[in-house]
């Protein structure tokens, strides 16, 4: 998977970082309510994406762009 993520460093400069992770499922082939939940949510792309980006912007918030 792939996104462009726009953050912010403590000192107020943007920067577009382009981020690219690999995931993959872990669960019990045989168990078909765990294998029915990976699909339970609407947008799975969109939430995971979203998720990781505002966790990436929180932890580059906090350090000067010299420092990142």
């Amino acid at each position: 998977m792939t996104d462009k993520v726009i953050v912010e460093t403590s000192d107020h400069a943007q920067l577009e970082l382009e981020l690219c992770y690999n995931w993959r499922f872990i669960i019990d082939k045989e168990n078909e309510d765990e294998r029915k939940k990976l699909f339970s949510v609407s947008d799975f792309i969109g939430y995971v994406c979203n998720n990781i980006a505002s966790r990436v912007r929180g932890s580059i918030s906090s350090v000067t762009f010299e420092d990142f």
